[in-house]
């Protein structure tokens, strides 16, 4: 399930709502190693995958920033519009890391839209979106992002 709003006005009307559940993906080890090479954090728990199999999960699991990375494409996923202008990432309000993202996990998300505001260039909106993971009870990430779609 997911919403398409054609403008972003139409936001204001979904306020305190479920906008959808993304679709399923799987987090790989390839995934987990590019990160590790980008961000130079090559920590065992991530990309050791013969010792973690020692350590306190079982397996190599994701770093915090990529699952927390991983929140955008689940976002697109979930909210469209044919808005002609752009949205950015304003920031974060909130973020935590419940439960750890282990390797070949399947992740999916559910946004809810927690506040519209108008602002002189557009809208300004606050999204709850909670990662869950095939391998976990509680949530791997639950982040209140903070967007703004402004005109051209």
């Amino acid at each position: 399930m997911s919403t398409h709003i054609e403008n972003v006005q139409d936001l204001e009307s979904l306020v305190g709502k479920h906008l959808g559940t993304s679709p399923r993906r799987i987090v790989t080890q390839a995934m987990i190693n590019s990160f590790a090479d980008l961000t130079d954090d090559h920590q065992w728990l991530h990309v050791n995958e013969e010792r973690a199999t020692s350590g306190p999960f079982g397996a190599t699991i994701a770093h915090g920033y990529l699952t927390l990375s991983l929140v955008a494409p689940l976002i697109h996923d979930v909210l469209t519009t044919d808005h002609q202008g752009f949205r950015v990432n304003y920031g974060l309000d909130r973020v935590r890391f419940p439960s750890a993202l282990i390797v070949g996990s399947e992740i999916w998300a559910d946004v809810v839209l927690q506040e519209f505001r108008p602002i002189a260039e557009g809208v300004h909106i606050v999204l709850e979106t909670t990662v869950h993971s095939s391998t976990s009870e509680k949530p791997v990430c639950v982040a209140h992002g903070v967007y703004r779609y402004y005109d051209l």
